[in-house]
């Protein structure tokens, strides 16, 4: 949920897809929580983030055929999928 997510974190930026996961994967941005995509868009993403140490997690999105992400820093990742009930 978005006002859980800034209640969390006091400052929240929304980007693209493919620009949020080149942030992530660069380092730019700790971590990245992006609802409702087709599978094939975070699969890229995910071996990116996950080979540089980083941590991908992916679950059922309510919109039926798609997927919720979280992606990035692993340690931001563990709080944020915990946060969020991934």
């Amino acid at each position: 949920d978005y006002h859980q997510l800034l209640a969390m974190s006091g400052y929240v930026r929304g980007y693209t897809d493919c620009f949020g996961h080149g942030l992530v994967v660069s380092g730019a941005l700790g971590a990245m929580v992006d609802p409702a995509l087709n599978p094939w868009d975070i699969l890229a993403t995910q071996v990116l983030i996950e080979e540089a140490g980083g941590a991908a997690v992916l679950r059922p999105s309510s919109v039926s055929g798609k997927v919720d992400a979280v992606f990035g820093n692993r340690s931001l990742v563990q709080h944020l999928a915990r946060e969020l009930s991934f």
